[in-house]
């Protein structure tokens, strides 16, 4: 593992080189469909904000309502720096971005992970969750991808880069038959076809799909299930007896213990 001083004699420069020239891998940063919020709870929290920390929309307005806004956080921090705050035991960290609405750029990102390296070295942190940095900013995902594996090379933390797949009418129908159509999926209702699906895909309206191709298109599902809804039909007409015994039904109880006279069965009419 890098100490300290090492990770701040490493520039910018260097990593460009190495990121033109080889192939930079790292078994433990990997990405993963789902969202940052529903991450695991072991993981701790990175999050991008402006240096204002403006948590009143995106992302970092679902970790306050989540995690809360810890007062401790001081605002106006320089660009790169890092902070954080601890709920019930998991770092809730941010990347000091440029200011609202302005873009980052990849040396500031670079900055901001070496900083962010130097955290997690003096806190003993060894898992982390984060979106894609840069996404939204227009950066080029693979360099900022490669910039996180190159920082933390040969360390013990282990990062999850959480995104949103999104995927075409075609792949969700693939994933449709498989999570529902196949032997596997066995026809199951919607809500465990949903959290079936959930075990590896998501995405926006994830229900809404089901429920559609569930309902409509599933031609099994159409034909052999049964539904809850009762049909109402009209009584029907049946005759009425215009005078005593005009109509008279019997039936014979089933054999019962025998009386003293010998009877066994009861007849009634």
């Amino acid at each position: 593992m890098y100490t300290v001083d090492e990770i701040k004699n490493e520039n910018y420069p260097v990593f460009l080189n190495k990121f033109e020239t080889q192939l930079i891998t790292n078994k433990n940063v990997k990405e993963v469909n789902g969202s940052l919020i529903e991450g695991p709870t072991e993981y701790h929290v990175v999050s991008k904000i402006s240096r204002y920390y403006d948590f009143m929309s995106g992302i970092n307005y679902e970790l306050k309502q989540k995690y809360g806004n810890n007062k401790t956080l001081t605002l106006s921090k320089s660009v790169g720096d890092v902070n954080y705050y601890v709920n019930n035991n998991r770092h809730i960290i941010f990347l000091t971005k440029n200011k609202n609405k302005q873009r980052v750029t990849y040396e500031r990102i670079y900055l901001t992970l070496l900083n962010l390296k130097i955290l997690c070295d003096g806190n003993s942190l060894n898992k982390l969750a984060m979106n894609k940095l840069g996404f939204n900013d227009r950066l080029e995902w693979p360099q900022a991808r490669d910039m996180i594996r190159y920082v933390f090379r040969n360390t013990d933390i282990d990062i999850i880069i959480c995104s949103r797949l999104e995927f075409s009418d075609e792949e969700k129908l693939i994933i449709f038959k498989q999570c529902h159509d196949s032997i596997i999926g066995g026809h199951a209702g919607i809500h465990r076809t949903i959290k079936k699906i959930k075990t590896q895909f998501n995405w926006k309206g994830l229900k809404e799909d089901i429920i559609e191709y569930n309902i409509k298109n599933c031609k099994s599902c159409q034909n052999e299930k049964v539904t809850n809804k009762k049909v109402k039909q009209s009584m029907l007409n049946t005759s009425t007896s215009s005078e005593p015994f005009e109509k008279i039904f019997i039936d014979i109880v089933d054999p019962l213990v025998t009386t003293l006279t010998g009877n066994t069965y009861i007849l009634t009419l």
